[in-house]
């Protein structure tokens, strides 16, 4: 992860919120005093994260995930059609 001074970030936060949309990575702002330092990062990303901790932080949705992984690695597949659903 890339890092940065704070006053850099000030002097440049647009330029580095570009780089945190366009290249996919947060960015570290650095203080004076570390427990202060901050993570930019897209909201789309920071969402992902913590719908990610919600799942596996759930028991009964981490079962479900894990009982899927054996079905697929035990090869019980099974292929389904899509099915186009009209919105109102």
């Amino acid at each position: 992860m890339k890092s940065v001074p704070l006053a850099a970030f000030w002097d440049s936060m647009g330029s580095y919120i570009k780089q945190v949309h366009a290249a996919g990575q947060p960015i570290l702002v650095t203080c004076e005093d570390p427990r202060s330092n901050i993570v930019i990062k897209s909201a789309h990303d920071y969402e992902n994260l913590m719908e990610n901790l919600y799942v596996l932080s759930n028991e009964y949705l981490s079962r479900k995930i894990d009982r899927g992984l054996a079905q697929t690695r035990e090869g019980k597949l099974q292929i389904h059609e899509l099915v186009e659903v009209e919105s109102d």
